[in-house]
């Protein structure tokens, strides 16, 4: 009895009633066989017909799985949120190796043009669609001075 019921603890209750019935019948076959074997007597069978548990016994093996599915649960949510830090460090680290790029090519560009101001021409030159402006703005030296002139009219 005692090596019946040592084999089928090792089990839960839904492996013991469905999907291991064929496995604890071999373990207890193989168990009881070497105990029989000292007394001189044959076993030919074993089969697990009926297995009841306490209901305590029950409910702490389905509190023991409730708990283990939410162990697993919590590790796949670190998992989760480990791989989203990663992502943000990594997003992070292209952002701020992109801003270095752009304010290294805006001090090319200042060196350019306060070396040669005919830059500022070329650069206008290359970026002109093709339309006479409508609109001048120019400012003046000496208290602040300033010009908007309206070319459309």
């Amino acid at each position: 009895k005692s090596i019946v019921a040592l084999t089928v603890s090792k089990f839960t209750p839904i492996e013991v009633y469905s999907t291991s019935r064929a496995e604890i019948e071999k373990e207890v076959f193989t168990n009881l066989q070497k105990e029989m074997k000292i007394s001189h007597l044959v076993l030919d069978k074993v089969s697990v017909r009926e297995v009841t548990y306490s209901k305590d016994y029950e409910k702490a093996i389905n509190e023991k799985k409730l708990a283990e599915q939410e162990v697993l649960t919590l590790k796949e949510v670190t998992k989760q949120i480990e791989e989203k830090n990663r992502q943000a460090t990594l997003e992070a680290e292209i952002t701020v190796k992109a801003a270095t790029a752009e304010a290294k090519a805006l001090q090319i560009k200042g060196n350019a043009i306060t070396s040669n101001p005919n830059v500022v021409d070329l650069e206008w030159i290359t970026k002109w669609n093709g339309v006479v402006p409508t609109t001048f703005i120019t400012s003046g030296t000496g208290q602040n001075q300033s010009l908007l002139l309206n070319l459309s009219k």
